[in-house]
């Protein structure tokens, strides 16, 4: 069964920064994502016809956008309906089995502005397996971020198993019916994250009844929390620590 589940952040101030959503408590270990920020420059790392502007661009504003961190971000283009890019990141044989297990989500996050508010983007997420053979996709549906500020998305999708190539896709639109495609988007993140009970029990909190020394005090029960952690490349156990708060 397909998860999904599109969210929001607060949002900031053209050009400053914040702290995107995602899930704090999993396992969360990052893709192989290729220029996220537009930083390069220009489309290395993505297929498509996206345009990359830059802070200097018209003395340092762009129909109101400036990027929201460093120097670039992406752009819809100047008099188009639409425009796309797309980028493939292939699962790491290290996390081969946690997609098999199907214990595997995918997060991706973006940071989206607007000139005013009716432009905006749709955001999928597409599954093939080691044949390039689609096995399904995830998508978010449009997504229109108001102006005169950034705003951070994620949206979050189980990863089918067999997957073995995983293409993220920006398509850019214009609410519009002429005029420029006055979508931005800077700040990309694709992180996997765990969702079996050891990434997750980390946040638990359990309570152990002891006995005092003395006998003549009632049983206490006595907090523990546990912390999981993922194992690395090579396969290292999982580590629990127990801190005992008295």
């Amino acid at each position: 069964m397909m998860m999904l589940l599109l969210s929001s952040v607060a949002a900031s101030a053209l050009g400053s920064a914040g702290t995107p959503a995602g899930n704090p408590l999993a396992d969360v270990f990052p893709t192989a994502l290729v220029n996220p920020g537009a930083e390069t420059g220009d489309l290395t790392g993505w297929t498509g016809d996206v345009v990359v502007e830059d802070v200097n661009q018209y003395s340092g504003i762009f129909n109101g956008a400036v990027p929201r961190t460093g120097s670039w971000f992406f752009y819809g283009g100047d008099n188009v309906a639409t425009s796309s890019m797309y980028q493939d990141i292939a699962i790491h044989p290290d996390d081969v089995g946690f997609v098999d297990l199907g214990i595997l989500t995918i997060e991706l996050d973006w940071w989206q502005g607007s000139f005013n508010g009716d432009d905006g983007t749709e955001v999928t997420a597409h599954f093939y397996d080691v044949d390039e053979v689609l096995i399904s996709s995830a998508a978010n549906g449009l997504v229109q971020a108001p102006s005169g500020a950034w705003h951070g998305y994620t949206l979050t999708a189980a990863i089918p198993v067999d997957t073995r190539l995983i293409r993220v896709e920006f398509d850019m639109i214009r609410g519009e019916g002429f005029g420029n495609n006055n979508t931005y988007v800077d700040d990309i993140l694709a992180r996997y994250v765990r969702t079996d009970a050891v990434a997750t029990d980390r946040a638990t909190t359990y309570s152990i009844l002891g006995t005092p020394i003395n006998r003549l005090n009632t049983r206490r029960a006595t907090p523990y929390a546990v912390m999981g952690g993922r194992a690395d490349g090579a396969g290292v156990r999982y580590q629990r620590t127990f801190v005992i708060l008295e």
